[in-house]
């Protein structure tokens, strides 16, 4: 069992990492050459099974049971939306474009506010309960704290050379590397044995 929940969980921390990826990609893109490619239906789709690889690390403490739950719906809204983005993707429709259905903008807006729900739901739990090991238990929530820290960095450098797309492009690749972070401390718990859960002392 603990061979099988390891590779789980690892192969949910890699998805996660794929998913960090594409933002990056997205990111890099735009920075350097301007280009909105349409990644980010892709980002939230392997990211939201990234989401579901910290549940489980936090699960296996056996603690924050309601959290981890909510964790996961909103991990699985997460990865649904993310998958009806993409799908429209790889039938030719551009979501950025003002001819896209509308179904693509609310998948859009529903699978960004689940995964950064789950995120900031999931990082307290893993700073609570110490589900990852040393200072990675930061590591989620950090995704979170850091958000609007990027971005105020990424536009002072962007309006220091005067151009709206090194704002753009590098808030997007700094931020997908902080979601790779959590997913890269997620896969090092994955090899690590399950928390016990905590003992409930009996009444005397």
């Amino acid at each position: 069992m603990d061979w099988l929940r390891s590779n789980q969980i690892r192969v949910f921390a890699a998805a996660g990492v794929v998913g960090a990826g594409f933002l990056c990609a997205k990111g890099a893109i735009r920075a350097t050459s301007g280009d909105d490619v349409s990644l980010v239906p892709a980002f939230l789709f392997f990211l939201g099974f990234g989401l579901l690889g910290l549940a489980a690390v936090v699960a296996d403490t056996g603690r924050l049971s309601a959290m981890v739950l909510l964790g996961r719906v909103l991990a699985v809204v997460g990865i649904l939306a993310g998958a009806i983005a993409l799908a429209y993707v790889l039938t030719g429709t551009i979501p950025e474009t003002d001819d896209a259905p509308a179904t693509v903008g609310v998948s859009y807006g529903l699978g960004a506010a689940a995964t950064f729900l789950g995120q900031l739901v999931l990082g307290i739990a893993a700073v609570r309960t110490e589900a990852l090991p040393g200072r990675l238990r930061w590591a989620p929530i950090g995704v979170v704290i850091l958000q609007f820290p990027v971005f105020i960095v990424a536009g002072a450098i962007g309006d220091g050379i005067g151009d709206e797309t090194v704002t753009d492009g590098l808030g997007m690749l700094l931020t997908g590397a902080l979601w790779a972070t959590s997913s890269v401390a997620v896969w090092i718990a994955g090899g690590m044995p399950a928390n016990e859960p905590t003992p409930v002392a009996s009444p005397a």
